[in-house]
């Protein structure tokens, strides 16, 4: 039963492909876009005369001077913020601890000492 589905599966693939190709056969239509190309053979002027251009293509070779110098490469390497509190863990006191959560109040007036300082 599985076997006979997929062979009508392909014929019927075959059969549309076919068809498709035989209507557009029959009727002079090509399935594929026609583009149109330049002639660049012979042209003719507005005498009527024929002229004749031929495109020539040549290479020349550029040798250019790598420079005498050897410059050292700086590898920049990602520094971590573990808490991700904007401050890198080599310079961060507490770097498993966000700076957010580490409050100091030394004149226990309930107000964060980092946020009095801009009170002035």
């Amino acid at each position: 039963m599985r076997f006979s589905k997929i062979i009508f599966i392909i014929v019927g693939i075959a059969v549309l492909v076919g068809g498709a190709n035989f209507v557009g056969s029959y009727f002079g239509k090509s399935l594929v876009t026609p583009i149109a190309l330049a002639d660049d053979d012979e042209d003719d002027d507005e005498d009527g005369k024929k002229t004749s251009i031929k495109t020539v293509t040549t290479y020349q070779t550029v040798y250019v001077k790598l420079p005498d110098t050897v410059v050292d490469q700086v590898m920049q390497v990602p520094l971590h913020d573990s808490d991700s509190d904007g401050i890198y863990d080599d310079q961060d006191p507490y770097p498993y601890i966000n700076k957010f959560f580490v409050v100091s109040d030394e004149n226990l007036n309930g107000i964060d000492d980092t946020y009095e300082k801009f009170d002035n």
